[in-house]
């Protein structure tokens, strides 16, 4: 784990560091442990990319490559900036995590650059289309410890996403500091607004750098989906121990009656089948877990299932395991029946 070592007043370097992931969800008897916050100590304001006043996006060549550049801010209560903490946010792109430094504007607002390592202007139209940004706030203790903002997603394994569905931005510009957390509210679903009706192995389809490929269609219930808003599915398996969200489409099946069905698909991030051994695969497990924030309020998690919360699966996720000789699932004709 690599520290900033800055004080919260100090101004930050432009360049990121390659930092580790975090590693919330893991369990560790250290007492530097990353911990999560969900008492608002450190919550997201706004993260978005930057336009350059010409109709399009502002870029950094200082490196040899243009990187779209990406501006964000952080609130942080009072009582979390004792002597010898720092904030910055940790960010992932290109398939490694790297930090930037993040400085106090006065108010507890702190600010950050993201002007490296994001989406290469290069890179194809197909390929920026689909360009993902994750990233999470840190607070970095005095003794060494990191704790990352998730406030506004509990899951021990998501951050926030920037992609084409909210076109590359998060939060509302112009919000009073500490507003951000009163309003990043996610909560379980036991009444059938979003459900998982089946996934499973596509062999039909070739992943993102040789994962293996899972699909499968969730339903959201005919009056949430009329409010609109995002929806997909998250998703960690243990071989890349990162947590990724795909966003749903339309489905050409026909939903239970009283619902409307979304297709998904699992792409990136899972398992590579060139290289897996019979014993990885007897380890394997994906966790997974469909949302939707219904007229972009509440963002409703899954949990219409019989799943438990165990020190492994602490969000009650949906679990594909060889071990468990479930590496599909269909959703029994009494979860969430036709209305």
């Amino acid at each position: 784990m690599v520290s900033l070592a800055l004080l919260a007043a100090c101004t930050p370097a432009k360049n990121s560091t390659t930092v580790a992931a975090p590693s919330v969800g893991t369990k560790s008897d250290s007492p530097n442990a990353d911990v999560a916050d969900t008492s608002c100590q450190i919550v997201l304001d706004t993260a978005a990319r930057v336009p350059d006043g010409k109709g399009g996006w502002a870029t950094d060549c200082s490196t040899g490559v243009c990187w779209f550049v990406f501006n964000g801010s952080i609130d942080v209560a009072a009582s979390a900036l004792t002597p010898g903490t720092s904030v910055g946010v940790l960010y992932y792109a290109s398939g490694t995590w790297f930090e930037q430094a993040a400085t106090d504007d006065g108010t507890h607002r702190f600010n950050f650059t993201l002007s490296k390592d994001t989406a290469d202007e290069g890179e194809s139209p197909t390929s920026l289309s689909t360009f993902q940004l994750q990233l999470i706030p840190v607070l970095h203790t005095a003794t060494g410890g990191r704790v990352f903002d998730h406030n506004g997603n509990p899951d021990p394994f998501s951050n926030y996403v920037l992609d084409s569905a909210n076109n590359w931005s998060v939060g509302t510009p112009g919000r009073p500091v500490g507003a951000a957390c009163s309003t990043a509210t996610s909560q379980p679903d036991t009444e059938c607004r979003v459900v998982l009706r089946h996934v499973a192995v596509d062999v039909t389809k070739a992943g993102e750098d040789n994962s293996v490929v899972w699909t499968g269609a969730f339903d959201l219930r005919e009056d949430i989906a009329a409010l609109g808003g995002p929806n997909g599915v998250g998703f960690r398996s243990n071989a890349y121990n990162i947590w990724t969200e795909v966003g749903g489409s339309p489905s050409n099946e026909a939903p239970v009656q009283g619902f409307k069905r979304f297709d998904f698909s699992l792409y990136r991030n899972t398992v590579d089948e060139t290289s897996e051994t019979a014993h990885d695969w007897v380890s394997f497990e994906l966790q997974l877990i469909p949302s939707v924030q219904p007229g972009g309020t509440v963002t409703w998690y899954d949990h219409n299932f019989p799943n438990v919360v165990t020190a492994d699966n602490p969000d009650a996720n949906y679990v594909l395991a060889q071990a468990l000789n479930n590496t599909s699932y269909t959703a029994p004709s009494n979860i969430c029946p036709a209305r």
